[in-house]
C-alpha cells in the first residue's frame, strides 16, 4: 500500500474568495429583551461560506450576528427577478453569521472572521455567482 503525501500548504478554505472593501453592519444576536445595537465593518474579503471584516467592536467566537452586506452589482447575478423597487447598486444582502475569530490589529480594531450560517438561499445563489463572476474577472480561479 503506498502513503499518500500531503503538500504543506493545503488550502482548507471550501469557497472562493475575492477581494472587497464592501460596507456591512452587525447586530448581535441576544436571547434577552435588550437589543444590541448596530456595529459598522468594512469587508475585507468575501466567500459563499464567510467574510473577513474590520470592525471597531470586539466579538467573541461562536457568537451569532445579523448581518448586512451592501455589496454593490452582486444582484444582477440573482436568480429572481428585479422588483421595481429594487436597485443592483445598493441591495443587501442579510445573514445569519457564526464569528469565527476575532483579533486585535489595532487599538480600537479588529480584524472579524465570520461564516454564513443562514443566507435566504437565491440570495445565497446570486452571491455564489456574483463571486465566480469576480474571481474570474480578477484572474483568481
Amino acid at each position: 500500500m503506498v502513503a499518500e503525501t500531503q503538500t504543506t500548504t493545503t488550502n482548507r478554505r471550501k469557497f472562493i474568495r475575492i477581494p472587497s472593501s464592501c460596507r456591512l453592519t452587525t447586530q448581535k444576536i441576544l436571547f434577552s429583551t435588550k437589543a444590541d445595537a448596530e456595529s459598522s465593518g468594512q469587508a475585507q474579503n468575501i466567500g459563499a461560506g464567510g467574510v473577513l471584516f474590520v470592525a471597531d467592536r470586539d466579538y467573541h467566537r461562536n457568537e451569532l450576528v445579523k448581518m448586512t452586506i451592501a455589496l454593490p452589482t452582486w444582484k444582477k447575478h440573482h436568480p429572481q427577478f428585479f422588483r421595481a423597487d429594487e436597485n443592483d447598486v445598493t441591495s443587501a444582502i442579510m445573514a445569519i453569521c457564526q464569528i469565527i475569530r476575532c483579533k486585535q490589529v489595532s487599538t480600537g480594531t479588529y480584524e472579524v472572521a465570520a461564516k454564513f450560517v443562514d443566507v435566504y438561499e437565491d440570495d445565497l445563489i446570486g452571491l455564489k455567482s456574483f463571486i465566480e463572476h469576480e474571481a474570474e474577472r480578477l484572474g483568481a480561479v
